[in-house]
């Protein structure tokens, strides 16, 4: 059995089992940046906000709010752009004195007249750790025409290609890909939406783990992010593209994550850096979300404000 338990103080909050815990958004742990590079690049008129899928009616537009958007990074955050907005607060460990976006040695900057709700002082954050199960298949699998999967076979590397081409993975149920490569006017779904599919991506051998073109689509049509998690440990860049149905947590704190395209992205993203420069907006689930069937476990949380930091290990079946 998988467990998540978390621990806030203040406050404190109690986490159901079989899951994780992911109450804070879109974060970059930003190994190997600094001030003068930051790990988290908003740009091209992105903005940030969030919803609530557990509080009714649970969707996006019926409970949205801008003051749920908030961003972090250790190591450097840069907002660019007369139109590119952060509804919430903005969380980096140097925010200068008095407070405010600025040169370095401070972690927040930017350029042009960018709007950001707040700006508060973070603790340098822990990198979680993420254990994904061995994947040793030897087994590609090409998709050209709609395709649906069932779990339980892994695979090497998936490519979904051909215009209009969907691969639908049936859930629930855990998948465990080497890479995933969605191609232009293709799209990756799961099935039924309001049950829970977790993607392993192991990596091995590639510079290209996840590539989502940036007229490709990812579909969870629930509108609820903790269905649809994607794990990744390794280090390499992950290409992701939003959409109107892109809700999504991607757990992948040792990696750069690049948004192709425009459009929308709603759950929450954790990698090592975060490139927007293309303006996707970013859309957190505030919901306490669980996630079954997730290998990482025990999750502690410390608060900085309202802002909090996790640690993962692993916990056996």
């Amino acid at each position: 059995m998988v467990q998540a338990e978390a621990a806030l103080n203040p406050p404190s909050i109690t986490v159901s089992p079989c899951g994780i815990s992911d109450p804070y958004g879109f974060f970059a742990y930003g190994q190997g940046f600094s001030c003068s590079n930051p790990s988290f690049i908003l740009a091209g008129n992105a903005s940030v906000d969030g919803y609530n899928s557990s509080i009714a009616p649970g969707t996006y537009a019926g409970t949205k709010q801008a003051s749920l958007g908030s961003v972090g990074s250790n190591n450097g955050l840069v907002e660019q752009g007369s139109s590119t907005t952060v509804g919430g607060t903005v969380y980096v460990p140097n925010i200068g004195s008095p407070a405010g976006p600025g040169g370095c040695p401070v972690d927040f900057s930017v350029s042009g007249n960018p709007h950001y709700g707040g700006l508060k002082v973070s603790s340098v954050l822990p990198v979680p750790k993420v254990s994904i199960p061995p994947n040793v298949s030897v087994t590609d699998l090409n998709v050209s025409g709609n395709q649906t999967l069932v779990p339980g076979t892994p695979y090497r590397n998936v490519n979904v290609s051909g215009n209009g081409t969907t691969l639908t993975l049936t859930a629930p149920g855990v998948y465990n890909f080497n890479s995933l490569t969605v191609a232009t006017h293709a799209t990756l779904t799961i099935s039924p939406a309001n049950k829970a599919v977790t993607i392993n991506i192991t990596g091995a051998g590639t510079t290209t783990p996840i590539s989502m073109d940036a007229h490709a689509t990812m579909t969870n049509s629930a509108g609820i992010a903790a269905n649809l998690q994607i794990n990744y440990a390794g280090t390499q860049t992950l290409g992701m593209v939003g959409g109107p149905s892109a809700y999504a947590v991607l757990n992948a704190p040792n990696a750069a994550v690049v948004m192709n395209g425009g459009s929308d992205w709603y759950g929450t993203i954790m990698a090592n850096s975060i490139d927007d420069h293309g303006g996707t907006s970013l859309h957190f689930d505030a919901a306490d979300t669980t996630i079954s069937g997730a290998t990482a476990a025990t999750a502690t949380a410390n608060a900085t404000g309202s802002y909090n930091s996790l640690a993962f290990r692993s916990v056996p079946y």
